[in-house]
Order: C-alpha cells, then sequence, then structure tokens
C-alpha cells in the first residue's frame, strides 16, 4: 500500500496542474477514528444536507426576484 505522501507526489508529477494545486493547498492526511460504516453514513448525511441547503437558497432566490 502506498503513503499518502506517496500517492500525493505521483499525482504532481503526473499531472503538473494537480502537482501545482497540491504544492499550493499542501493536503495533510486526516486520521481516521471512526469505523468505516460510520464514515459512509457521516459523508452521505452531509451531502444531502448540502443538496438540500442549496435547493433552499435557489427556491428563496427565485422566490425574491
Amino acid at each position: 500500500m502506498n503513503s499518502f505522501k506517496d500517492i500525493l507526489k505521483y499525482l504532481s508529477v503526473n499531472d503538473c496542474k494537480l502537482g501545482k494545486i497540491i504544492s499550493l493547498i499542501n493536503p495533510q492526511k486526516k486520521s481516521n477514528n471512526a469505523d468505516n460504516f460510520t464514515s459512509l453514513v457521516k459523508i452521505i448525511i452531509g451531502q444531502q444536507l448540502s443538496c438540500a441547503a442549496a435547493k433552499t437558497i435557489v427556491n428563496r432566490l427565485k422566490k425574491n426576484s
């Protein structure tokens, strides 16, 4: 298994645009304290809430135009 740093290096070498972004933001590996199922559920809930929030904002903009 490759390390996070190895993966970033590979991506940077093989895609110059992505390499610039990687060097600019300097991503860090997030520690994972939760089990995979819990993490998946949190991601799904977050996406659903984001979609609902976006829909609410668009509807408010349409209503006020």
